[in-house]
This record gives C-alpha cells, sequence and structure tokens, in this order.
C-alpha cells in the first residue's frame, strides 16, 4: 500500500467534520473510523474482512498506527486553530476528548472549505494558487 499524504489525511478530517457528527458514539472515533474507511476505499489501506469482499466495521485495532497518528495530529491542529474544543456542552462526562464541538467560526471555515493562516500549508498553498508568480520573500514571510 502507498503512504498517504498529511494532506490528504487533513483533507478527509475536513470531509468527515463538514458533515452532521453522530450523537451515538465519540466524535474522534468517529472521525477515526470514517478516513480508515476512506483510506480503504482509495487503496491507501487493506481492510480488514469479514467474508469474500465484506469490510469489516473498523475497530481500533483495525487502523494502523500512522493513520491513526496522523488523525490525531489533524485533530489537535483544529482545536488549536479554534475549529473545534474538546468535549460536549452539558452533557455529564463529556468534557474531554474523545468528544468535541464544532465552534460557530469551525463550521463557517468547514462549510465554506476555508483554511485559516495556523495551517500554514494549505495557506501557502492557497495564496500561490490565488496569487499567481507571488514573491519568494513573501512565502517566507507568511511562513
Amino acid at each position: 500500500m502507498q503512504a498517504i499524504e498529511p494532506q490528504l489525511v487533513r483533507a478527509w478530517v475536513h470531509e468527515v467534520l463538514s458533515k452532521p457528527l453522530p450523537k451515538h458514539l465519540p466524535q474522534l472515533q468517529h472521525v477515526l473510523s470514517e478516513v480508515y474507511n476512506r483510506a480503504c476505499q482509495e487503496n491507501y489501506v487493506d481492510p480488514r474482512l469479514i467474508g469474500p469482499g465484506i469490510p469489516a466495521s473498523p475497530s481500533l485495532t483495525d487502523i494502523p498506527e500512522d493513520l491513526q497518528n496522523a488523525i490525531r495530529e489533524v485533530i489537535w491542529s483544529l482545536i488549536i486553530q479554534g475549529i473545534i474544543v474538546p468535549g460536549i456542552p452539558n452533557e455529564v462526562g463529556g468534557s474531554g476528548l474523545p468528544s468535541f464541538t464544532i465552534t460557530e467560526c469551525g463550521k463557517r471555515c468547514l462549510s465554506e472549505k476555508e483554511y485559516l493562516p495556523h495551517d500554514a500549508l494549505r495557506y501557502i498553498e492557497k495564496l500561490k494558487a490565488e496569487i499567481v508568480g507571488v514573491h519568494a520573500d513573501i512565502v517566507l514571510y507568511i511562513r
């Protein structure tokens, strides 16, 4: 199987977060499962099968450690950016991870597919795409 670029993992996480999150399981577990399923669909990861051609519902042990770590890195960067916050409001025992809430700013960013300057790599990619021939000094300053 081929290695998964961090930008691709980030895009998959953003895609999962841009849809309504289920209330019946911790959000981090949902994100891990959905990104794992996407990685299997795109042939980056071999799914565990329960029968001929029938993938099992993923458990944490099925998801490769490097993919889990990449997903967690994206989640923490989103926490740092204020896109999500740990915990669920007004829920006993839901004060931290693996549960989280998407902030109002986060909802706007995810729905508009807008990347914040805190996400340096994506921000610079967007800058270069929007400003053709942007001077290298500007990119260096922003970085």
